[in-house]
C-alpha cells in the first residue's frame, strides 16, 4: 500500500508527464464507458450504478491527462478549460496528443491544495457537461405519470430522439405549442389504429387487457412545485386512493396505471396514426392531458417525431416536497429506480 499511493498520486499529479500511450488508453476508455452506460439506460440493465461511477472516473482522469500534456509541451493548464465544451473537448484532447513536448522539460513545483481543489471542481463540471450531451436530467412536476412516475422524481432521459421507439416507451417531448418537456408514454406507433372504450385502450383492434393490482395510496397533501393535490377515487382528510391496474400493451411490458372512476375521457374514437406521428396517453388515466385531447382543447394531439427528445428508463432521484434540498422528503426507495 506505501508504493501504491506515491504512485498514484504521481498519476494524479497536474503538473507531471503523460504519454500518448496513457492519453490514447484514458481517452478509449472514457468513450467506451460513455456508450455503454447510454446503452446500458436504454436497455435498463441492471449494474447502472456502477457503470456511472466508473465513467465519472474515467472523465476525470481524461481532464488530469489534458492537463498534463498542456504542461508536458509547456502550453499552459488554463487551455484545459475548453474541456468544459464537450465537443471542444474531445478535439482538444486529440490536439494534446500531438503536441510535442518542450526541450527541457522539468517539473513544475506543487500546487497548493487550493488550486488542486479548483482543479478538482473543474473535473467534476467536466462530467457533467459530457454527459450533457447524451443525457438530460427533468424533474416531474405533474401526477399525470402516476403510478410509475411520482410528482418529484428526477429522470435520467437518454437523448436519442425517436429513433427506435417502441410501444411501450415513456418518452420526453417538447409540448408542441409552448415547447415545455412534457413525459407520457407511447401507446399508438406511426400507422396504428388507436381507440379507448370505458377506459380501456384498443390497438389495431386488439383489446389491450387490464387486470387488477390493488390500491395506489398516498398523502392528501400538496405536492411538488405546482403544489397540487392528487385527484382520489375514495379519500379521506389525509389519504387518498386510487385503483391501480396493470396494462398489457400488444408487443410491450406490462405497466402499471391509474382509474379513478368513469370520466369523459375514458372513451375515445378511433384514430390513425399518421407518418412520424405517436399517440401518447399518461399512465394516471383520469388526471392525464395527452393526446385524447385537441390542441384547440389545450392538448396535446398526436406528437411529430421531431419534437420527441429521448426515452426515459430510470429515476435518478425522488423527492416528494416542493425543494429537491429538503431531505426528509427524500424518497431512497426511488434512486436509481427502473422503469416499465
Amino acid at each position: 500500500m506505501s508504493a501504491i499511493l506515491p504512485r498514484l498520486w504521481s498519476f494524479l499529479e497536474l503538473n507531471a508527464r503523460a504519454s500518448r500511450r496513457r492519453a490514447f488508453f484514458v481517452l478509449a476508455v472514457a468513450l467506451g464507458l460513455i456508450f455503454a452506460l447510454q446503452y446500458a439506460i436504454e436497455q435498463n440493465l441492471p449494474g447502472l450504478r456502477y457503470l456511472a461511477l466508473a465513467l465519472v472516473i474515467a472523465l476525470i482522469l481524461q481532464q488530469v491527462v489534458l492537463t498534463q500534456r498542456m504542461h508536458d509541451a509547456n502550453r499552459s493548464g488554463i487551455w484545459a478549460l475548453l474541456g468544459l465544451v464537450p465537443l471542444a473537448n474531445l478535439v482538444m484532447f486529440v490536439a494534446a496528443l500531438g503536441l510535442p513536448p518542450a526541450p527541457g522539460w522539468q517539473p513544475a513545483q506543487r500546487r497548493p491544495w487550493t488550486q488542486r481543489l479548483g482543479y478538482t471542481l473543474f473535473a467534476l463540471l467536466l462530467v457533467v457537461a459530457v454527459l450533457r450531451v447524451f443525457f438530460q436530467i427533468s424533474w416531474i412536476p405533474s401526477a399525470s405519470m402516476k403510478p410509475t412516475l411520482l410528482v418529484g422524481d428526477v429522470m435520467i432521459v437518454s437523448l436519442t430522439g425517436n429513433a427506435a421507439l417502441t410501444r411501450g416507451d415513456i418518452v420526453v417531448f417538447r409540448h408542441p405549442i409552448s415547447g415545455i418537456d412534457f413525459v407520457k408514454r407511447v401507446i399508438g406507433l406511426p400507422g396504428d389504429r388507436v381507440r379507448l372504450q370505458d377506459g380501456i385502450v384498443f390497438v389495431n383492434g386488439s383489446l389491450a387487457p387490464q387486470t387488477d393490482d390493488g390500491t395506489f395510496s398516498e398523502s392528501r397533501t400538496p405536492q411538488g412545485p405546482m403544489n397540487s393535490v392528487p385527484k382520489c377515487q375514495d379519500q379521506t382528510a389525509t389519504l387518498c386512493t386510487a385503483t391501480q391496474r396493470l396494462e398489457d400493451l400488444p408487443d410491450a411490458p406490462s405497466h402499471a396505471i391509474l382509474d379513478i372512476g368513469e370520466t369523459p375521457q375514458d372513451n375515445f374514437d378511433e384514430i390513425s396514426v399518421p407518418p412520424d406521428h405517436y399517440f401518447l396517453l399518461g399512465d394516471n388515466r383520469d388526471d392525464s392531458v395527452d393526446s385524447r385531447f385537441p390542441r384547440e382543447a389545450h392538448g396535446l394531439g398526436l406528437i411529430s417525431a421531431d419534437l420527441i427528445k429521448g426515452r426515459v428508463t430510470r429515476v435518478l432521484f425522488s423527492s416528494a416536497g416542493p425543494q429537491l434540498l429538503a431531505i426528509w422528503t427524500w424518497r431512497p426507495e426511488r434512486f436509481l429506480l427502473g422503469l416499465q
